[in-house]
């Protein structure tokens, strides 16, 4: 079962690291191709900025030349149009290269020379229709006007042959990548797959497990009930068919030492009374048990309770030895809280019954009883209590033995030759705890007495 649970979680984690691998290779292979689509995108403007550079630069020879031949204004006016449009082509140009090192020099480049170049036609025009005595000679002007016209067309060759050259390696590099990204996706999503359909075959195997784990269990819980009905028709023989003849060996042991002590050697008589307390131990024992396993199986409902009424119902209960024995009880900050009266009842009694039983001969009997607020934390959680401490000045016990003692019985070696008792107190006393979902523990020291933690959990206010 737990290696089969290993294998789950390692395929698991095997198919969710390929996913998460495919997802990761799928966002690069796109944001590689939507770079890719970026890069020839930007080519192609600088290539449409070059053709409006080399048209704006025909434009303006064409009307520079027509100005010269007709001498009309439109040419002169068209001639300054296309002046205006080849400086707007270039600066555009150095503004879609600014990110390109190579283009931005090439733009530079061809932003001065450019300029050189309107000014030189601007020259050749002025010179045509200049009336002053001297005049540029106006071959050197044509000469120097050809000489920028090469530069030009030289660096706006280059810028060409640069954005053509970036498409076609952008053009490779996408097409070397995009080759195997089908089949590389289309393997990894076959192992994948395969991955997930042995896991849901795990699954499947590990449910029907459960399932019949599931009716197994609950087979042996109808076995259970079944021993716990047979349980309490065997407790129900213990309280009623045991202790009847229990009683009678008592009734005529009393009968014989009340009739015939007289007549009765001292070694009989002591085997009669022997065999009295003895029965009545016995008795004492078969209650215990009966009143143990009640609580097991209990089906009362919880309601509030105050737990100062109960022990006043205590001590009632004690009065003639409470008297006797002049024992100090005294009671402080007693909540109420939600449980079963009968069962604290018992709780108490038990413990009441401890504290008189194991009293100090040397000093009188006192309890304390209070109650406080209690808060625990595991881990980030607090959980809340109502702590009820019930402590005394007896003879108490060694702290070694404190879990001991909640034991069926576990009585302490120190108490079995010196006090009666059935050993099953304490353990019905943690029982009772448990059955308020709570908890007991116990604190005690020799000669000095002993003390009882309740803890009943708080209940949330409806």
């Amino acid at each position: 079962m737990i290696l089969s649970k290993k294998i789950i979680n390692l395929i698991f984690g095997i198919s969710l690291s390929i996913l998460i691998i495919m997802s990761f290779f799928t966002y690069n292979r796109f944001s590689s191709f939507r770079n890719y689509a970026g890069i020839v995108d930007h080519s192609y403007r600088v290539l449409n900025t070059i053709s409006e550079i080399k048209s704006a630069h025909r434009g303006l020879l064409a009307s520079q030349r027509s100005y010269l031949i007709t001498k009309k204004p439109e040419f002169y006016d068209t001639f300054l149009s296309e002046k205006i449009l080849l400086r707007k082509s270039v600066e555009k140009m150095l503004d879609i290269t600014t990110e390109d090192p190579v283009q931005n020099a090439y733009g530079e480049k061809l932003n001065g020379h450019s300029e050189e170049k309107i000014h030189s036609l601007m020259m050749e025009v002025i010179n045509d229709t200049l009336n002053a005595k001297y005049k540029p000679d106006q071959r050197k002007l044509y000469s120097k006007h050809e000489t920028i016209s090469k530069e030009l067309n030289t660096i706006l060759t280059k810028m060409e042959n640069h954005e053509n050259n970036k498409i076609q390696n952008s053009l490779k590099i996408k097409e070397d990548q995009g080759k195997y990204t089908p089949l590389l996706l289309f393997l990894t999503s076959i192992v994948a797959i395969a991955l997930i359909s042995v896991s849901f075959y795990f699954i499947t195997k590990e449910l029907s497990e459960r399932r019949r784990t599931q009716l197994l269990l609950e087979e042996n819980i109808e076995h259970l009930n079944r021993s716990n009905r047979e349980l309490e028709q065997y407790a129900y023989i213990a309280s009623h068919d045991l202790q009847e003849p229990l009683r009678k060996i008592r009734i005529f042991t009393d009968r014989l030492l009340q009739r015939h002590a007289e007549k009765l050697e001292k070694e009989p008589k002591e085997l009669v009374e022997k065999i009295n307390n003895s029965a009545e131990k016995m008795t004492f024992l078969i209650n215990d048990l009966l009143n143990f396993s009640r609580l097991l199986s209990s089906e009362i409902s919880p309601e509030k309770v105050d737990v100062s009424k109960v022990i006043e119902n205590v001590k009632s209960e004690f009065a003639e030895e409470i008297k006797e024995k002049h024992v100090k009880i005294e009671m402080s900050n007693l909540p109420v809280i939600t449980g079963f009266e009968s069962e604290l009842n018992q709780l108490f009694t038990n413990l009441f019954t401890n504290s008189l039983k194991f009293h100090s001969p040397n000093r009188k009997v006192v309890i304390k009883i209070k109650g406080q607020d209690f808060s625990k934390w595991e881990g980030s959680e607090e959980y809340k209590y109502d702590l009820v401490t019930f402590s005394d000045n007896g003879i108490g016990f060694n702290n070694q033995y404190k879990d001991k003692i909640f034991s069926i019985f576990g009585r302490l070696e120190k108490t079995k030759q010196t006090t009666t008792g059935t050993g099953i107190g304490l353990s019905i006393c943690q029982r009772v705890m448990e059955n308020h979902n709570g908890f007991i523990e116990a604190d005690g020291e020799e000669d000095k007495g002993a003390k009882f933690l309740l803890y009943f959990p708080k209940q949330e206010a409806e």
